[in-house]
């Protein structure tokens, strides 16, 4: 079976320091075989530095994972149990994508201060092409 292509494209509009009007178009694929789509809830009142794992189902080599923070708080993501976590801030997107994320081997988020509210992660991930 070919692999599919998973794309995720970005628009980005900025006014830079000579005060022009740019916009740009970002886009990152990755082949995948299987794909898995989930939503981390975080309860109101969960305290900080509460850690909640991102599910890759049944993918073992990850060529793209994708966080959405719906939430009202800024989020740590920890890559494959690294020391330093990358910021997510509420209500930003994260696209790690290509050939060299299936060296991550998990993802999780935390919470950076008491959780005030519900809090929602969307989270996609794409893997396991078919190497030729």
């Amino acid at each position: 079976m070919a692999n599919s292509n998973a794309k995720a494209k970005t628009v980005l509009s900025f006014i830079d320091a000579l005060g022009n009007s740019l916009s740009s178009s970002l886009e990152a694929a990755a082949p995948y075989q299987a794909s898995a789509a989930t939503q981390i809830d975080i309860p109101d009142a969960t305290a900080a530095a509460t850690s909640f794992s991102v599910s890759f189902g049944s993918i073992a080599a990850p060529t793209m994972i994708i966080l959405s923070n719906k939430g009202n708080q800024d989020l740590d993501v920890t890559i494959s149990g690294g020391d330093t976590p990358l910021l997510l801030v509420a209500g930003g997107l994260m696209i790690l994508g290509g050939p060299t994320a299936t060296d991550v081997s998990s993802v999780s988020v935390a919470t950076t201060d008491i959780q005030s509210g519900e809090g929602k992660v969307s989270a996609f991930v794409f893997g396991d092409p078919v190497v030729a």
